[in-house]
């Protein structure tokens, strides 16, 4: 049991001290909870274009950014 324990302390501290740290001057401005800024995107295949502000209040979006090839 004692066993056990250590590893997973030891586990918790290796995991802790892997994440990444941010320098100060690269976190940003944005916090949890702040609006979305607002932009336009143009539809592929299309001349339409796309705002995020037409969809505020009417169903929740996820931006996904990334390769899908």
């Amino acid at each position: 049991m004692y066993t056990r324990r250590v590893f997973l302390a030891a586990s918790m501290a290796a995991s802790a001290a892997a994440q990444p740290q941010i320098p100060k001057d690269r976190e940003g401005k944005v916090k949890s909870g702040d609006p979305a800024l607002d932009f336009t995107l143009k539809v592929r295949h299309s001349e339409s274009t796309i705002t995020l502000s037409s969809y505020r209040k009417k169903m929740p979006v996820a931006l996904v950014f990334g390769s899908y090839t």
